[in-house]
């Protein structure tokens, strides 16, 4: 579990791997150092530990203002409001996130005529 107390000011803090109720990887401090942001608030609210027990310890009286990455990016909510403000973001690992990630980079890559087709593997 991440130590918060390590965090400085302005740091951005990315949790990728507990997505269990009962697991976390940041600890309350952390969780409590800044804005929070998410890919999917729901799928936060259902999954992840950092949040589920945050509450329980009683670092949240109410779920927390979740910002879902998907708003920043389409410009309905803002960003880092400056540069010594902590981050958190919370990622349950949305496939169609990843899909459309890779898809991206698939036709940039070929519009800029780099990369290598990989071969698939068969059976």
């Amino acid at each position: 579990v991440f130590d918060g107390r390590a965090l400085r000011d302005g740091q951005l803090v990315v949790s990728l791997g507990a997505n269990t109720p009962t697991t976390r990887e940041l600890d309350a401090v952390t969780m409590t150092a800044g804005r929070l942001f998410v890919d999917s608030r729901s799928a936060v609210m259902a999954e992840c530990g950092e949040i589920a027990l945050a509450r329980q310890e009683g670092h949240f009286a109410e779920p927390p203002e979740l910002t879902e990455i998907g708003d920043v990016l389409a410009g309905r909510r803002p960003g880092r409001l400056h540069e010594r403000e902590t981050l958190v973001f919370l990622s349950t690992g949305l496939a169609v996130q990843d899909v459309l990630t890779a898809l991206r980079i698939d036709r940039a890559a070929r519009a800029a005529g780099q990369g290598t087709l990989a071969p698939l593997i068969e059976d």
